[in-house]
């Protein structure tokens, strides 16, 4: 029997005793930066993603801002994206003075449109920066055409989307340049804060390392800076946990898959909402789940429900275009109108490795009290 009231976050990171004890080795070592867990790790995960090099930064916004320097891609440029993501991924295209052309996104995948991309390409058009959003891939063989075709880069934003690359799970096999997360809400964590820029181009993979450095050069003379940095660099904590939880990516993986797989299920028979798209293409790597309600009053009643009953829950992704920056530079909240539909109707729900099957049974009890 469930209480009445339960207090359900939203999100939990995956930590245990083993990450503690890594935390706390690295402290009582005194060396907290520039040390060997970095190191480490990235030769960890570059083996994960079958890369061959992965560079750790202290954000996945960092990860992308480097990716886009690494690229080439500088002001008076245009990159062709999707307005339904972090404003991060934009930001930093703007920090560069490139400018973000939004494609509105698929009514089902919720990820970029891939058809409408062609009509906005034009001989200012540098690359493609697509979002694998709510960890399932976009068309990226539809983008790889294009890319093929047009002579394009592509910059693949998978903060959501992280998993070993396989003929179902394509990531970082298109990109040129492919940035995670390690925010605490992600699949996995580097103790908070962190990222890291996957790359196959030894020059992109070098240049990254060094602009995340203040621009430091690759030999070992530390005040020979070569070009302007920036200090995006991990620490020895975050790469020690990191380290962890990759070990236990994942098992973790599965048992957010576990617990999609029921949420859907119990979902499903209600006619007032739509549960993820599955495709039978790609697989996806479960951040968190969200439903799709049939209009936004039905979705507010359901949230202030689950609020009211101690579960977290929120409303995710308004079209960047609808942001105050981007209005002010000329963007129209209604540029696009699927994206700003799914926003108002859709919720995101509690998913983490330690969600409780029970605990998935009563947040679907209480949207069905609400729905009613």
């Amino acid at each position: 029997m469930m209480p009445l009231t339960m207090k359900i976050p939203l999100y939990r990171p995956q930590l245990d005793i083993e990450d503690e004890a890594v935390a706390l080795k690295v402290i009582r070592s005194g060396k907290l930066s520039r040390g060997d867990q970095v190191e480490k790790f990235e030769e960890e995960f570059a083996k994960y993603m079958g890369k061959s090099h992965a560079i750790m930064v202290n954000s996945g916004t960092s990860g992308l801002h480097l990716g886009i320097k690494s690229l080439g891609w500088k002001q008076g440029d245009e990159v062709i994206t999707t307005p339904y993501s972090f404003v991060a991924t934009s930001n930093v295209l703007l920090h560069e003075g490139i400018k973000p052309i939004f494609v509105d996104i698929d009514q089902k995948t919720l990820n970029i449109n891939v058809q409408k991309i062609p009509q906005k390409i034009n001989s200012k058009t540098k690359g493609i920066l697509p979002v694998h959003i709510w960890g399932l891939l976009a068309d990226m063989g539809q983008i790889k055409k294009l890319k093929e075709e047009h002579g394009l880069q592509v910059l693949e934003d998978s903060c959501q989307a992280i998993g070993r690359p396989s003929k179902s799970f394509p990531v970082a096999q298109v990109g040129d340049v492919t940035v995670f997360s390690f925010f605490e809400s992600k699949q996995m964590t580097s103790a908070g804060e962190g990222g890291v820029i996957v790359t196959d181009n030894r020059m992109v993979g070098n240049l990254c390392r060094s602009l995340r450095d203040q621009g430091r050069s690759s030999e070992k003379n530390w005040l020979d800076h070569v070009r302007l940095g920036y200090n995006y660099r991990m620490t020895e904590i975050q790469a020690a946990v990191g380290r962890v939880q990759l070990k236990k990516l994942q098992k973790m993986l599965i048992q957010r898959t576990k617990l999609a797989d029921l949420y859907t299920k119990l979902l499903k028979k209600f006619d007032s909402m739509e549960t993820p798209f599955e495709s039978d293409r790609y697989r996806r790597s479960w951040f968190l789940y969200f439903v799709v309600f049939k209009n936004q009053a039905l979705r507010d009643k359901v949230q202030r429900r689950l609020l009211n009953k101690g579960i977290e829950c929120k409303t995710y992704f308004p079209p960047i275009t609808s942001y105050r920056e981007f209005k002010k530079r000329g963007y129209s909240i209604n540029a696009c109108p699927v994206a700003q539909n799914i926003y108002k109707r859709s919720l995101a729900l509690p998913l983490f490795p330690s969600l409780k099957p029970e605990e998935v049974e009563y947040i679907v009890k209480e949207i069905d009290l609400s729905v009613k």
